[in-house]
């Protein structure tokens, strides 16, 4: 099963896409704008990210262009669904490194097909799919007090970034910045360690326009060692014994994946 972020302004086709990959067994989820996307691309991973271009004032390519900045999202695979193939348009594209281009009209077996390629890169595996912690007292045990540290730290170092992006001349700040970098990567969160150094530069390169989205980085980065020591928790937890239900036949009706799909405008 694929997670899919569907960005399309117009409800109807976003109702359509997101059918097509939900009836598939996918989870696609909808947003209209650019903002709403990169939300839902931060409240959990997403294996693929689907564009219209035409956004109703936005385009598909500012999406695509923000998510190849970012340090965590930068390898996102993404298809585009367009009836606007201008040569720049694509050209554009391509220079974001798209992984595929589909014309207005298309059938959803096309949909699903170029779907499922380019999300076969497994990109998220390294951040999202981090491997367990470190056991308590087994042989990578300073490494485990390590991460448990940098979760500790987690205020500090999110304001240290708030402070560098007001102030991204002070020696002090970038110098703290860096030494996060290298304990990061000591602990083994190469992650964290790349969002911290890369901060840094940007701060010594008096590159203020990069600070406010490897901050965002760096916010993003803490939830996933939020989320790895959370679920060792639930993991350790003793699991309740789950409800007797009813069986209920859900027997729906199958994709009709021989329709030509020919939504929205752009």
């Amino acid at each position: 099963m694929l997670s899919i972020i569907v960005l399309e302004d117009d409800a109807v086709s976003a109702a359509i896409v997101c059918r097509v990959f939900n009836s598939n067994g996918h989870n696609a989820r909808a947003a209209a704008r650019i903002a709403d996307a990169w939300k839902l691309l931060r409240e959990g991973p997403a294996d693929l990210l689907v564009l219209d271009t035409d956004l109703g004032g936005e385009w598909g390519w500012e999406m695509l262009e923000r998510v190849r900045r970012s340090v965590v999202f930068r390898e996102l695979p993404t298809i585009v669904y367009s009836s606007l193939w201008k040569r720049d348009i694509v050209r554009h594209y391509m220079l974001l490194c798209v992984q595929g281009l589909l014309v207005k009209p298309y059938t959803p077996a096309r949909l699903i097909e170029e779907a499922t390629r380019a999300a076969e890169s497994g990109w998220r595996e390294p951040f999202f799919e981090f491997p367990s912690l470190p056991e308590v007292g087994g042989p990578d045990g300073d490494r485990r007090t390590a991460l448990e540290t940098l979760l500790a730290q987690q205020k500090e170092g999110l304001e240290l970034a708030i402070r560098l992006e007001s102030n991204c001349t002070d020696i002090v700040l970038q110098t703290r910045m860096t030494a996060l970098s290298g304990r990061a990567r000591k602990a083994g969160f190469a992650l964290l360690g790349e969002v911290a150094e890369k901060l840094a530069q940007a701060a010594i390169e008096a590159k203020a326009d990069r600070l406010p989205l490897l901050r965002e980085d760096m916010e993003h980065t803490y939830r996933i060692l939020e989320r790895l020591f959370g679920k060792e928790l639930a993991n350790s937890a003793p699991t309740p014994p789950a409800p007797t239900i009813p069986a209920i036949a859900a027997d729906g009706p199958v994709a009709d994946t021989s329709a030509v799909i020919e939504p929205g405008k752009g």
